[in-house]
């Protein structure tokens, strides 16, 4: 008699598991490591310098947008009214797209469609509007005006949300109107990030759903957080 052992080898096929964030807004990965300094008050433009600039250090100035005159003027029908045929810049999309080149209409039209549309404007302050604009005193002296670079617009019925990306010149932003969110990320920890587009500095990840597999370096990241609301403005450093 012959006796057939049948051996039966059982193959158990185990799921990765995911990691922290995985397939989640950005941030999700980790709790922030705090939050972003605010002040009541605008510094001078030696305390600015020397507290916040020189240190790399990004702070929130309290109010600081309101004494702009635009912060009471500028409602919709105000700028339709007064500056309806100045030539813009109009993105599509409010998630920031570098793919596509906007559109230059007027700012008429932009008001008329951006409510009801995911159109998103996003230019060099026009000329005209800016005699109602008014940079931060701690910027008036100093040397500091003889360096700006551009002075730009952002405008859109909210949601927007852009790359995660890095800035070679140090930012001031002030919110005119709505608030704006912010995850930083300090100088020293940006090489975890994979800036995969390296003639923009920005990295291409979908900040709505990280793939942690794609870019397992952000697993790691230490992050900051910020809360921009209406009439603040915030010093954003190189990097």
């Amino acid at each position: 008699m012959f006796r057939f052992l049948l051996l039966c080898q059982l193959f158990v096929f185990c799921k990765q598991e995911s990691p922290t964030g995985h397939l989640q807004p950005l941030g999700s990965h980790r709790p922030p490591e705090g939050a972003i300094k605010s002040v009541e008050h605008v510094p001078t433009p030696q305390e600015f310098y020397n507290e916040y600039v020189l240190k790399g250090q990004p702070v929130i100035f309290k109010g600081a947008a309101k004494l702009s005159p635009g912060f009471q003027l500028w409602s919709d029908s105000y700028l339709r009214e007064k500056y309806g045929d100045v030539i813009v810049r109009v993105d599509y999309g409010k998630k920031e797209n570098r793919a596509r080149p906007a559109d230059n209409i007027a700012l008429r039209e932009f008001l008329s469609i951006y409510n009801d549309s995911d159109r998103y404007l996003v230019d060099t302050l026009p000329e005209e509007m800016w005699p109602e604009f008014s940079l931060p005193s701690c910027l008036l002296c100093g040397g500091f005006t003889s360096r700006l670079q551009d002075a730009v617009l952002w405008y859109s019925s909210g949601g927007s949300k852009s790359f995660l990306h890095m800035d070679t010149v140090d930012n001031i932003n002030c919110m005119i109107s709505g608030v704006k969110q912010w995850f930083i990320v300090d100088l020293e920890h940006t090489k975890l990030i994979d800036m995969d587009h390296g003639e923009g500095d920005y990295c291409s990840v979908n900040v709505d759903k990280v793939d942690m597999f794609k870019y397992p370096s952000l697993q790691n990241l230490p992050w900051w957080f910020a809360r921009l609301e209406h009439g603040d403005c915030m010093f954003i450093p190189y990097g």
